[in-house]
């Protein structure tokens, strides 16, 4: 039997990726999906995309609460949501660089958060946060305001 899996950013990117490589292995794969509408060509997909703002509190319980009618439990979550703007940082505003850690940071932090009770009371679980090579290099030109 696989697991049941949390993934955010699952519609683009590593978070893509780790969605279709995930269900491919036979997993109960469940992924977020924000700031695109929702497909009806995506009910055929062999994983379930679900509406989440990881920004937000009552859709980060949304989600979760929506696994766990479905599934009863919530075995692995990784993180894949996150962005990173282009330039330097007298181009990004404050408000930019505020959302730019709400996501990539708070975000995960919250998915966390939210995952960890679920998985205390199983007894068992796995979080897996992915990030960018950008935060482990500091020279990349006009990268100043990557978080």
């Amino acid at each position: 039997m696989g697991k049941v899996i949390a993934v955010t950013g699952a519609t683009s990117g590593m978070g893509k990726a780790c969605v279709e490589r995930l269900s491919a292995l036979k997993h109960e794969v469940y992924g977020t999906v924000y700031g695109i509408d929702m497909d009806p060509e995506w009910e055929g997909l062999p994983y379930t995309l679900i509406p989440c703002d990881i920004t937000n509190q009552p859709s980060v319980e949304n989600f979760y609460a929506h696994i766990k009618e479905r599934s009863r439990r919530i075995d692995v979550l990784v993180n894949c949501a996150g962005f990173a703007f282009e330039g330097g940082v007298e181009d990004t505003t404050v408000d930019e660089a505020k959302l730019q850690f709400e996501v990539n940071f708070f975000g995960a932090h919250r998915m966390i958060r939210e995952v960890l009770p679920v998985m205390r009371e199983q007894r068992s679980g796995k979080i897996i946060t992915i990030g960018s090579l950008a935060a482990q290099v500091p020279a990349i030109p006009f990268r100043a305001s990557t978080a």
